[in-house]
This record gives C-alpha cells, structure tokens and sequence, in this order.
C-alpha cells in the first residue's frame, strides 16, 4: 500500500514538472513519514544529503568541470581540434574506424590467419584519395 502511494505520488510530482530530484526526494520522504514516522524522516532528511555526499570519490567531478572550463575558454580545445585535423589530412579518412580496432586486436590472439573471404573495396575520399572509414 505504501508503495503505490509513494510511486503515484512520484508520478504526479513528475507529470506536474517537478525536477526529478526533488520528486524523488519528496516521495522517499512521504513513503519514510508513512513507514516510521514523522521524528525518524525528519532526522533521515537532516543526516543523508552529507552522508551521500562526503565520499572522497565525488571531489575529483567539480575538479574534472573546472578544468574541462579552463581548457574550453583559454581556446585550448580549438587549437587541438586544428592540429589533429591538420595532421589528420582534414578528411575522416585518415582516422581507423572504431569499431574494427577490437576486431582487429583479438585477431592476435586467435592463432594462424584463416583464409578470409574478400572484402568490397571501400569508397575513397574524394579530398585525399584515401580508403573512407564507415
């Protein structure tokens, strides 16, 4: 009973455009009131968010944001973007596809080649002349 409560309590907050945060905490909070009382939701509200919060693994987020920040407005980014588009010969050709990179690492570890079918040839770059990875 207190489950669908709580779950249609969740809904209604979600469908009236409630952030989902604050939903989600207010139906745990409504389902905790019914289940063990007003005095124990209460003193959960006040320990949980610096429980949830203070792990050493959470510090390096706001770390990785600040410096993705610096690297974006000190134009970092779009000068690496130039340089391996320059060396890269400005066209997608020049990049392996992604995903024949694991094909072709566990090839190693198979054994003697087996004879293969043969492939289509691929289109070329127009720009480049070099083989188009799809």
């Amino acid at each position: 009973m207190i489950a669908a409560v709580v779950t249609i309590t969740l809904l209604a907050l979600l469908l009236a455009g409630v952030p989902v945060g604050f939903a989600l905490a207010l139906a745990g909070l409504l389902g905790v009131t019914w289940g063990v009382g007003a005095q124990a939701a209460l003193s959960l509200l006040a320990t949980t968010p610096l429980t949830t919060t203070n792990g050493y693994e959470l510090i390096a987020v706001p770390l990785f944001i600040l410096m993705a920040e610096f690297v974006v407005v000190s134009g970092v980014a779009d000068r690496m973007f130039h340089a391996m588009s320059i060396w890269g010969g400005g066209c997608r050709a020049a990049w392996p596809s992604p995903r024949r990179s694991p094909a072709r690492a566990s090839a190693r570890f198979r054994g003697p080649a087996r004879r293969r079918r043969p492939r289509s040839p691929r289109p070329r770059c127009r720009r480049c002349g070099g083989r188009a990875t799809r």
